[in-house]
């Protein structure tokens, strides 16, 4: 009982914050998400992953941008900050750890993707409901495709998926059967000009889990061909509620 009380008493960690101006100091803080939640603030400016790679980490980690130098100041433009990739290839943003180690979460907060093939985001390697990936005042922009591979909760809100390829925001998985969607909840967000559909969820042909997305008050505009692509093998029906959209075809 004595060490139990001890426990509970105990204050629990703080966060860890950073503040960014490039991507070596980039690196440094994320590698403190091994033993730390973290949050990086990232000056406003152009981070180019083209000569690093970043390991997957534990814990938590949200990514701001939108600073001044000193983060001091912010800005409300999500553009003022640029995470790209100088030879078009895949940044990786993997949290979560282990098996052993759980699940993790990963949000984005007024920051842009730009001229990337991919952009891979693995929250987890457990295969378990707590764990999510958050954009928030987010432009995917020029990019091949941005995919969730892993990941028990998607939120996205107030963001725009523009001039890129097709599915350009994905939530499915690149090596079956690792992957874990419970539900996928899109809001306020816009898909104009992309090759393809806007939306995919689920991948065509490989079996899914039984998820939920709610889609609500989105754009979907001159988007190639299909605008939303929901795919759900094995399963009868598909649990989606799309509410106040503007789009062509499902």
């Amino acid at each position: 009982m004595a060490v139990l009380l001890t426990i509970l008493a105990a204050p629990a960690a703080a966060r860890v914050e950073r503040c960014v101006r490039n991507v070596a100091e980039f690196n440094i803080a994320w590698t403190l998400a091994n033993s730390d939640e973290v949050l990086i603030k990232l000056a406003a400016g152009t981070y180019d992953f083209a000569q690093t790679m970043l390991e997957r980490v534990n814990d938590d980690v949200e990514i701001r941008g939108g600073y001044d130098s000193n983060c001091a100041s912010r800005s409300e433009a999500p553009g003022a900050t640029v995470i790209t990739h100088g030879s078009g290839g895949i940044p990786l943003f993997l949290t979560g750890g282990t098996m052993e180690e759980g699940a993790g979460t990963l949000r984005f907060d007024r920051v842009t993707f730009r001229g990337s093939a991919l952009i891979q985001v693995a929250v987890e390697e457990s295969l378990t409901n707590d764990s999510s990936l958050t954009l928030e005042r987010v432009w995917l922009d020029q990019i091949g495709r941005f995919n969730l591979t892993s990941g028990a909760e998607f939120r996205m809100r107030n963001s725009a998926v523009t001039r890129s390829g097709s599915c350009a925001m994905t939530s499915a998985p690149v090596t079956p059967p690792w992957w874990y969607l419970e539900s996928a909840r899109i809001e306020h967000s816009t898909f104009a000009a992309n090759q393809g559909p806007g939306l995919c969820v689920g991948l065509s042909g490989e079996p899914g889990d039984d998820w939920r997305l709610d889609l609500i008050n989105s754009v979907f505009w001159d988007d190639g061909g299909i605008d939303i692509r929901l795919s759900n093998v094995g399963v009868a029906t598909i649990n989606a509620e799309l509410r106040n959209n503007t789009y062509t075809a499902l």
